[in-house]
């Protein structure tokens, strides 16, 4: 018992374990899913931030050098050196008319790569540091430009200047006469990486992790690369990012990081970029791996947690074990002494609990079972004596089946005493040794039925189970009765349904056991009726026979079938009879009953289960 207990005991602490570890996993993977969504989200939200940032920076920044071009295209000397250079007749511009150009950017403190001047047709007028390099870069655009810059100023596309390999943002401004008539053009050229610098300090942003792109992906400004050399990412994935509502996602294949980044985007929208610049886009990135790099340690200091919980809740449940093992243990021992004999052992529990319940219970049991008149004993002896009395009961049957032959030759006797000394008898000798013969015939048919049921009972004779139709073999066999019962003055009434009535059945059995009750109710019966029907039931076929003469009294009705109930019997010749048709109707699983209700006519009622194609 001590083998067994410590196993229960190790058993109960590995359920524990598993359970505490099923619960601890679970709780572990809520934890990460959270603490990762956190720190993604926080991470997330500082991104936008900082790109939200830098885009106000840079559109200020735009803004400010935008209004400071104007201020300079309106200066009194910009006229000037527009009408100079038409009156002069120099092909290049003169050094005075630069001079011109150069005065009021001095005088307003601007700090520019070059500046250029150029009449209403987009010609170069004037120039001065890489001005006319820049002009010479894009002097298409310029020649086109005028149109969209005489009502206002207009921010160009950032333009490269070959020689120095500088990358400037053009600020166009409408040159006016004295009368505010647009008469030429002033554009200035500022250095690219003075609008970004907010990018090297807007929140704290490393310069690797901000970009400014266009729409296409293309790379405008990045540190330490060259606007426009190459692509942020992939097409698909730069889309995804611009529509997402969320405005960050991770990408996969930034072509400038070693490895995937999340990346938050903000937009740059001003109202002054030319019709064919498109919107810049300010991304701040961030390695994923960086993002994710804190939840490594809580995820190792959580698994460390998990197995020490592990650990301790085994050795708990060792513990716990032995105390909650102890009743189980005594009810045990309790239950295996009284099983042994010993019912005077009592069980004695205090745990307030189900199992203090059972104890009780038990020690009921023990002591209805000590007060019992019943013992193995007893039981041995009532058993050997149902046995004897089954043999005894197969011994008459036996011997009665001996009598069968004897019967038959009497039988056989008579009719053949009939046959030859016909002449010589009177109709009372007649009368007297017809009859005989009939009831010998019955006795004979009864002892038949008798010995098949035993035979079948101890398995040396098999039933001849065949589909029939009780409507059909009734029909057939009810000829027989037909003379008799009309001779008799009754009626003989038939309900069967419309369709089949079929049954697994040995025909030559149910024949019998219907013949019996037929001429039980013929005997009974002195005027009125004999009723048969056959009814169509759920699972079953129930069928009666019902007549008018004398039942029996209710109370006696359940020993009608049985030999001992049988001295009741109204015709104690039945007897015999009505004990083989119980027999025949339990060998083919079927239920017999018999009904005698005050106002209702004396039946006989047996059921057989429907045939199952």
């Amino acid at each position: 018992m001590s083998r067994h207990k410590k196993e229960i005991k190790v058993k109960i602490a590995v359920v524990t374990c598993l359970a505490t570890a099923v619960f601890t996993v679970g709780a572990m993977a809520l934890t990460y899913f959270y603490i990762s969504v956190s720190f993604r989200d926080n991470a997330v939200r500082s991104q936008l931030e900082m790109a939200d940032q830098a885009a106000s920076s840079i559109t200020a920044i735009l803004d400010k050098e935008i209004e400071l071009a104007k201020v300079v295209a309106l200066a009194p000397s910009m006229g000037k050196a527009l009408a100079l250079s038409a009156q002069s007749s120099v092909d290049a511009p003169s050094d005075g008319v630069d001079t011109m150009l150069m005065r009021p950017l001095a005088q307003e403190g601007i700090k520019v790569l070059g500046a250029i001047l150029t009449d209403t047709d987009g010609a170069l007028v004037a120039s001065t540091g890489t001005g006319r390099e820049f002009y010479e870069a894009n002097e298409k655009w310029w020649r086109g430009a005028f149109e969209s810059v005489k009502t206002s100023g207009l921010i160009g596309d950032v333009v490269s200047e070959k020689i120095s390999d500088t990358w400037a943002v053009p600020f166009v401004a409408p040159v006016r006469d004295a009368n505010l008539a647009p008469i030429g053009m002033l554009g200035i050229f500022v250095d690219v990486s003075i609008f970004f610098k907010p990018l090297s300090g807007a929140g704290g942003v490393n310069p690797i992790d901000a970009y400014v792109v266009d729409d296409k992906g293309y790379i405008i400004y990045r540190s330490g690369t060259v606007p426009f050399s190459c692509k942020f990412c992939s097409h698909n994935e730069l889309q995804q990012l611009l529509q997402s509502p969320r405005k960050w996602r991770p990408i996969r294949d930034a072509y400038l990081q070693k490895e995937p980044v999340l990346a938050a985007f903000a937009g740059i929208d001003h109202p002054r970029f030319a019709a064919d610049i498109s919107a810049w886009k300010v991304i701040v990135v961030k390695p994923l791996a960086d993002i994710f790099q804190p939840i490594k340690s809580i995820t190792m200091i959580m698994m460390l947690s998990a197995l020490a919980l592990i650990f301790i809740s085994f050795f708990v449940a060792l513990v716990f074990g032995e105390v909650l093992m102890r009743p189980v243990m005594l009810l045990h021992d309790g239950i295996r002494r009284i099983g042994l004999g010993d019912l005077g052992h009592k069980i004695e529990l205090k745990t307030n609990d189900e199992i203090e319940e059972l104890a009780d219970s038990i020690n009921d049991m023990a002591a209805s079972l000590t007060k019992t008149t019943t013992s193995i004993s007893a039981l041995e002896i009532e058993t050997a004596l149902r046995r004897k009395a089954e043999n005894i009961r197969l011994d008459i049957i036996a011997m009665v089946s001996r009598l069968k032959p004897s019967l038959e030759t009497i039988n056989s006797n008579i009719r053949k005493f009939l046959s030859e000394a016909a002449g010589r008898l009177g109709d009372k000798e007649k009368s007297l040794l017809g009859p005989a013969c009939d009831e010998i015939d019955k006795v004979s048919a009864g002892i038949k039925n008798l010995a098949d049921i035993a035979g079948i009972e101890a398995g040396r004779e098999e039933l001849k189970l065949v589909p029939i139709d009780i409507k059909t073999i009734l029909r057939k066999n009810l000829f027989a009765f037909e003379p008799r019962i009309r001779g008799k003055g009754l009626e003989l009434k038939l309900e069967t349904p419309r369709g089949e009535t079929m049954v697994n059945a040995d025909a030559a059995k149910i024949i019998s056991a219907f013949n019996i009750l037929i001429e039980y109710a013929l005997k009974s019966t002195e005027k009125g009726h004999i009723r048969i029907s056959v009814k169509d039931e759920r699972d079953a076929i129930e069928c009666s026979v019902s007549y008018t003469g004398v039942g029996m009294p209710e109370a006696e009705l359940d020993g009608i079938f049985n030999n001992a109930g049988q001295a009741a019997a109204p015709l104690r010749g039945a007897a015999l009879d009505l004990s083989v048709v119980k027999e025949i109707i339990n060998i083919h699983n079927g239920k017999i009953r018999a009904e005698c209700i005050p106002g209702k006519e004396p039946s006989f009622i047996f059921t057989l289960p429907k045939h199952k194609s």
